[in-house]
Parts: structure tokens; C-alpha cells; sequence
């Protein structure tokens, strides 16, 4: 992709997003997942936590579809104040592949899944701040919103792949509207086959 439609792409889900979140409570962290017209996913999380429950997305499963991001709530995450997010372990997404035209939001028994663990000590995490220029791991927490382009490979095995992430801090006083992109190894973070 170049770096120009990935500019106007990013502007306008930054865009939507905008209208969605001046809308939403402002409680825990959120993901938003998008993809681009042509590709239907249904999705699920999972956020695995130092202590207490694991927490499952709300909603459970999103359709993700024609162009507009979903955002789903990934639970209540509280920060420190240097912004570690000392409760988040880790983000499992769950991809299931879907015609444009299916209804069904739930996914089918045997239906092939594809996911992918995000640890808080994978590479994944590093953003740099563009007012400091520092690269440090900014990780989900309350008030903020992790932005994930998915798209398809073309591989059997790993058909689908982060191709872009960020994160905004719409929700955070101190950072609004602020959004950093995280690392340039996306390419390296396909969902596998479970």
C-alpha cells in the first residue's frame, strides 16, 4: 500500500472513529478493527489479565465488513501514571472469514479460526511518541482506543495479517486525540490457523 492511501485511510478512521467515540462512555480500552471493502471477518478478543478473569469483547463476535471500522470494548484496563498498563498480559483476536453476503454473525461448528496472541512484552506494542520521539511499548489501557487494519494474504494457512496499527488517546485528557503508530513490523503478525 502506499504511504499516501495509507494516510487518507488512516485520516478517515481516525474520522469515524472521532464521531464514534465523542458517543461512548468513557470507561477501559478499546479495539477497533477494520477492514477494507471486499473482505468480511467475523471477530472476537480476548484479553488476558495479570489477575482476575480473562475478558471477552463486547460485543462477543463484530462483523467486519465494507470499509467502516468496528470498535468493541476490551475492558477496563487502569493505567499507572508513567501510562504502563500494569493488568493487560496479553490480546488474543479470533478471525473467522466470511462471504459478503452471509447473514450468520456466529460462527459455524468445525469453521476454520485464525488468530494471533499479542503479549505486553511482544515488539508489537512499541509506538513512537511523536512529540518526543521516544519508542516505548504503549500498551491498552483505559481511555484508549487500538486501531488494527486487518487484510488479506492470500495464504492459505495465515489468510489474514495486521497490515497497520495504532493507537489513540481520545479518551485521555492530557493525550486527546493523539495517535501514534505502532512499529513497522506488521507484516510480521499474521492470524494462524487454530
Amino acid at each position: 500500500m502506499s504511504a499516501r492511501r495509507d494516510a487518507s485511510g488512516r485520516g478517515l478512521l481516525a474520522a469515524v472513529l472521532s464521531s464514534v467515540v465523542l458517543a461512548a462512555p468513557a470507561f477501559g480500552a478499546s479495539l477497533s478493527l477494520w477492514a477494507p471493502d471486499g473482505v468480511c471477518l467475523i471477530c472476537s478478543t480476548i484479553t488476558s489479565t495479570s489477575h482476575g478473569p480473562s475478558i471477552a469483547s463486547y460485543p462477543d463476535q463484530v462483523r467486519v465488513h465494507k470499509g467502516w471500522p468496528v470498535l468493541v470494548d476490551i475492558g477496563e484496563l487502569p493505567s499507572t501514571q508513567d501510562g504502563d498498563s500494569p493488568r493487560f498480559e496479553s490480546l488474543t483476536i479470533r478471525c473467522w472469514l466470511r462471504e459478503q453476503e452471509t447473514l450468520n454473525d456466529i460462527p459455524y461448528e468445525h469453521e476454520p479460526s485464525y488468530s494471533i496472541d499479542l503479549h505486553r512484552s511482544d515488539n508489537f506494542w512499541l509506538a513512537t511518541d511523536p512529540l518526543t520521539g521516544l519508542t516505548e511499548p504503549n500498551l491498552p489501557r483505559d481511555g484508549s482506543i487500538v486501531m488494527l487494519n486487518l487484510a488479506l494474504t492470500g495464504i492459505a494457512t495465515q489468510p489474514i495479517r495486521i497490515a497497520n496499527a495504532w493507537v489513540r488517546f481520545s479518551l485521555v485528557p492530557r493525550l486527546h486525540n493523539r495517535i501514534e503508530d505502532y512499529g513497522s513490523l506488521h507484516d510480521l503478525y499474521p492470524l494462524t490457523r487454530d
